[in-house]
């Protein structure tokens, strides 16, 4: 496609302006694929493909690329130079980033990191794109807990909000939008308006969402503890009424 492109970082930061210090809007992962509407001098103004997202990046995190084969299983894995344990780190991965295996060698996979740059992973660590596996959601929300809290955040390295929620459900095949005013009126087969709290429903705020683990407990990144945690919901609503209001939905997450 025209003017389509592949993150080539670990972590691309998509700001608001062009400036350094302008503010995060979100993160593109590696082989994350992004539109270019505009280019410039050191930036260009993209559109990420994931979520129609859209902001500034810079022109040397992103190239063409060949299609993805795998995706990143874990929350965060480890490039190395050669396939051995011993061998020198090159970057770290996150979880959903997309990559393309050129090699197989034991356990390991070969991966594309530049046009003319490779290195290795553990297979383990990888799944197939068209693989389907067993749904364990809340194990994989637990992987999160304690994450420390980054407003665009999408990654263990600093997630907020409603990145955690697009990041879960992207690693189930599900694209949601990013921001959680967008979330909660998202039309999905995956999601169904409710009443009343169940266990595994996204629960929305004004400018606020949490996952419920049980009737009685979410689990969230926010800005209260700086980072990823179980709560009481009975503490957080009391905590947020001030704040954010009350529930403004509940939404049962269907898979």
């Amino acid at each position: 496609m025209k003017n389509t492109y592949k993150v080539i970082k670990p972590i691309s930061n998509l700001k608001k302006t062009t400036n350094k210090l302008a503010t995060l809007e979100t993160q593109c992962l590696f082989g994350e694929e992004i539109k270019i509407i505009r280019k410039f001098e050191n930036w260009s103004y993209c559109k990420t493909l994931l979520d129609n997202y859209k902001g500034y990046i810079k022109n040397s995190d992103f190239e063409k690329f060949p299609d993805s084969t795998h995706f990143i299983n874990m929350p965060s894995s480890i490039v190395f130079q050669r396939p051995n344990i011993k061998s020198k780190p090159i970057q770290k991965i996150f979880l959903n980033s997309k990559i393309t295996c050129i090699n197989k060698i034991d356990n390991w996979i070969e991966i594309m990191l530049e046009k003319n740059r490779s290195g290795f992973i553990p297979q383990i660590h990888t799944k197939l794109i068209s693989e389907k596996f067993d749904l364990n959601f809340l194990n994989e929300l637990l992987l999160f807990k304690s994450v420390p809290y980054l407003w665009g955040g999408k990654t263990v390295e600093g997630i907020d909000c409603s990145g955690l929620v697009q990041t879960i459900f992207q690693k189930y095949g599900i694209n949601l939008p990013r921001n959680s005013s967008q979330q909660e009126v998202f039309l999905s087969p995956h999601l169904k308006n409710i009443s009343k709290v169940e266990k595994f429903c996204l629960l929305f705020w004004k400018g606020h969402v949490a996952i419920s683990v049980s009737k009685s407990k979410i689990i969230h990144s926010n800005i209260y503890d700086m980072c990823v945690k179980v709560d009481s919901l009975q503490k957080v609503e009391k905590r947020l009424l001030k704040i954010c209001g009350q529930i403004t939905k509940i939404r049962k997450i269907i898979f």
